[in-house]
């Protein structure tokens, strides 16, 4: 006979027949018949799942390994249990993630907002927000564990990412005080003691966008190594007025700011040396 299993059609072992008779006296030909058919079945099972794990490998279809630290240590994201949504540097880049409100459009649960002006950002996770734009955010944002403070510092250009972490829920334990709903945090990219690399990156586009981000990356020795990054940024917006050629918010026209106007200039200085056994000492000054 055959049995349907994983759109499959197996063979089921056929049992002898016995007596009752012979049944009562001794039942180790029985048993024995139930153990080959199960084994058989369990054969059968493991083929598609071995075929595929070995298809798998021979294509390069393995999930992408990512480490966080949103626990203070190093662990795998799989099996940290935290609702955590991670981005690795090569995401970053993909996704062409530079602020929070970047971040947001690829996280569930957090929603990035702004009151009547730019430098009101409310971001808020799995709704829990605070309507008032004068007391601080239910979302922690952070740079290698440092809070950058509130207002326009939580909606700021990144600079040298090498991984960003989305913790949802209360995060007071780890992080501190203004975590009521999640935290956010940037992990600077580490100078490395391998080679001696760079690496420029340019874009232009709508509006006269204008993004130029560079990097070097100097070992010193097989211990030291430092880096340096820099950025400018320039955005002339999306509209325009007849007065002054420039667009203007009817909040800000007297002020002469123009609208959507994003203008963002960065430098990020790095050093490591690694100590051996006793880990290593990492310091990182950006403006």
């Amino acid at each position: 006979g055959y049995a349907m299993h994983s759109n499959e059609c197996l063979p089921i072992c056929h049992l002898p027949r016995l007596h009752p008779q012979a049944a009562a006296k001794g039942r180790g030909p029985l048993r024995l018949a139930l153990l080959t058919g199960a084994a058989a079945v369990l054969a059968w099972t493991a083929q598609p799942a071995a075929a595929q794990q070995q298809s798998a490998q021979r294509s390069g279809l393995m999930i992408e390994e990512i480490t966080v630290t949103a626990r203070k240590r190093e662990e795998n994201l799989q099996e940290v249990p935290l609702s955590i949504t991670a981005f690795s540097r090569a995401q970053v880049e993909r996704l062409n993630l530079s602020t929070l409100k970047d971040v947001a459009k690829f996280t569930p649960g957090l929603i990035f907002a702004e009151g009547l002006a730019p430098g009101d950002p409310r971001p808020s996770i799995r709704g829990q927000s605070n309507p008032r734009a004068a007391s601080r955010p239910s979302v922690g944002i952070f740079t290698d564990g440092i809070p950058i403070g509130v207002g326009t510092g939580l909606n700021t250009q990144s600079l040298d990412i090498e991984r960003i972490e989305v913790v949802r829920g209360p995060q007071s334990v780890q992080f501190g005080r203004d975590v009521l709903s999640g935290a956010g945090n940037y992990v600077a990219r580490r100078p490395s003691t391998e080679a001696i690399a760079g690496e420029i990156d340019a874009l232009y586009g709508t509006g006269d966008r204008i993004d130029l981000k560079a990097r070097v990356n100097v070992p010193i020795n097989d211990i030291f190594a430092v880096s340096l990054a820099a950025r400018t940024y320039d955005f002339d917006g999306y509209y325009e007025t007849s007065s002054t050629g420039v667009g203007t918010t009817p909040a800000t026209a007297t002020a002469g700011i123009p609208l959507g106007t994003e203008t963002a200039d960065a430098v990020a200085a790095s050093g490591i040396a690694k100590l051996g056994e006793r880990g290593s000492a990492y310091l990182r000054i950006s403006y």
